[in-house]
């Protein structure tokens, strides 16, 4: 979930080449998915989140809503992803990265129309 959007990136994919088609595969860990996967207890209280990307922490405290709006606010960003692909021409396929490499390979991209 880019700051800047990802308008850009599919923008440059769409306008590769002639004749290359361009796929966008975007792949969420599943506790990006569901936090809730995150602690079998499920994933409440006062907490230190931690970007692995930046390097941010934010402190924030976790209810049943907070974890219900961000799976709703996951779901409508990627079906946003998935319209701005297609629309664009791109493929789009949403795999976990807990997908095995043969599963992916196999399974995966192939319903999702990247491979033949």
């Amino acid at each position: 979930l880019f700051p800047e959007g990802y308008q850009a990136g599919l923008r440059y994919l769409a306008g590769g080449p002639a004749g290359l088609d361009g796929h966008c595969l975007q792949v969420l860990s599943p506790g990006e998915l569901d936090p809730g996967r995150l602690a079998p207890a499920g994933l409440l209280g006062d907490l230190e989140f931690l970007d692995a990307e930046t390097g941010r922490a934010a402190n924030v405290t976790i209810t049943p809503a907070v974890v219900a709006g961000y799976r709703d606010s996951v779901r409508a960003y990627t079906a946003t992803l998935r319209a701005e692909a297609l629309r664009r021409g791109l493929r789009y396929q949403l795999v976990t990265s807990d997908t095995p490499a043969h599963e992916l390979l196999l399974g995966a991209l192939r319903r999702g129309g990247l491979l033949g």
